[in-house]
């Protein structure tokens, strides 16, 4: 029990001596605070404060609004990838341009930018000692680079095509100014790029397009001369003087035939009439003759007159067998006529029947025409693709060589960068 007792005793603490004896040393504690409290105090007040600004970049394609046309084709352009994303950031780090925002805002006449220049006694020592490289020997532009990167800072908002550039300095309107100018310059070095690569767009293309008009132009040459060689004379667009010709004549063949078979039908209803003594009242091509009708008339008015007679006069009176007399002469006048009118028939028909061989001998010799037509046509068309493929070409280079000259003004190129928000915190 003692030696628990003294282990107790040993870890008690007497708070009332305890305070005696700070009391007793309360000078020296005051005074180790206040000179604490006065080195926080003197080192505050040498430390600058320093404010920090950020703003940040859209990275998307971006074209004027004169490039848009009503036929808006599907293709368009792909948005930036990751790669280029990570590409961008290092080109807003380049030390082309942070030559060019220094220059601009004139950081180089800053101290804060070459604090160097007004080296601390410490900072000699150690040069002096060759503890440390001196900063005197870089060039003044390379150390004012070198300042400006370390106080810089360039990142990727995760998951998006957003670069945020946020730069510190013991200036608060610098601190602003410099995530400003740098976006900026990024742009203009944006827009510059699309410039120079219109404008060298513009310069291949004004060659390339002069060989290929010479090339249209021998092209479309050779289609002529090939066709005039080879009497290959375009009718239309798709029928050359060969097919047309042959329709032609096919056409006309087909219409010989049907005269010739009309003809050759209506002669020998004619003659199969008159063979059997039938009426030829009712063949068209008799009731259709004027001299018949004539004739027909002519018996029509002699039956009136036997027909009134009849009832006054015996049939032995001489004035009606004068008017049977003439009847009887007026039906051998109609059989003649239509004797005659199918000799005609007859005679179309064999004009027809020769003039269809005619027709057919034309018809093969066009046939021949077309055949050995239709095999210049293979190099003739031949020629034409290759003219319409350089014509096509040609279309192409005009076209993109008329974009590329439109955006040769500084306006009609804008940089594939927004920026869209700027913030400073203290």
């Amino acid at each position: 029990m003692s030696s628990v007792g003294n282990s107790h005793q040993d870890v008690d603490i007497d708070l009332t001596q305890l305070f005696r004896a700070v009391w007793r040393r309360k000078a020296r504690i005051l005074a180790a605070t206040a000179l604490v409290g006065c080195l926080a105090f003197v080192g505050a007040s040498m430390l600058s404060p320093k404010y920090s600004s950020e703003a940040r970049i859209l990275i998307e394609p971006r074209e004027p609004n004169f490039t848009t046309q009503t036929n808006v084709q599907a293709s368009t352009e792909p948005l930036s990838d990751e790669l280029n994303i990570v590409s961008q950031v290092q080109l807003l780090q380049s030390v082309d341009l942070i030559k060019q925002v220094a220059r601009d805002l004139k950081l180089y006449e800053l101290e804060e930018f070459d604090p160097d220049t007004n080296p601390s006694a410490v900072s000699d020592l150690l040069v002096m000692l060759g503890l440390k490289k001196n900063p005197l020997d870089m060039a003044p532009e390379e150390r004012v680079l070198k300042a400006f990167q370390e106080k810089l800072q360039v990142y990727q908002v995760e998951k998006s095509r957003v670069i945020g550039i946020q730069f510190t300095s013991k200036d608060p309107k610098l601190a602003a100014a410099v995530p400003n100018a740098i976006a900026n310059v990024y742009r203009s070095l944006q827009s510059g790029a699309k410039l120079d690569s219109n404008s060298e767009a513009a310069r291949w293309l004004e060659p390339e397009i002069a060989n290929l008009r010479e090339k249209v132009r021998e092209a479309e040459n050779k289609v002529a001369e090939y066709r005039g060689n080879a009497d290959l004379m375009q009718v239309s667009e798709t029928t050359n003087f060969s097919s047309q010709q042959l329709s032609d004549i096919s056409a006309e063949l087909a219409r010989v035939r049907g005269e010739r078979a009309d003809a050759e039908a209506k002669a020998e209803n004619v003659r199969n009439a008159i063979k059997a003594g039938k009426s030829t009242d009712t063949l068209v091509a008799i009731t259709g003759n004027e001299a018949i009708q004539r004739l027909k008339a002519s018996e029509s008015e002699i039956r009136g007159k036997i027909a009134d007679l009849s009832t006054t006069l015996l049939d032995g009176h001489p004035q009606m067998k004068a008017l049977r007399s003439q009847l009887v002469g007026i039906r051998e006048q109609i059989t003649s006529e239509s004797t005659k009118i199918a000799a005609g028939l007859e005679n179309d028909a064999n004009v027809a029947r020769s003039r269809e061989t005619q027709l057919i001998q034309q018809l093969n010799t066009v046939k021949a025409d077309s055949a050995r037509a239709g095999t210049d046509e293979v190099g003739l068309k031949a020629l034409e693709r290759e003219a319409t493929a350089q014509r096509q070409l040609l279309e192409t280079y005009l076209a993109r060589y008329r974009e590329a000259t439109t955006r040769l003004d500084k306006g009609a190129s804008p940089a594939d960068a927004r920026a869209f928000q700027r913030r400073r915190t203290a």
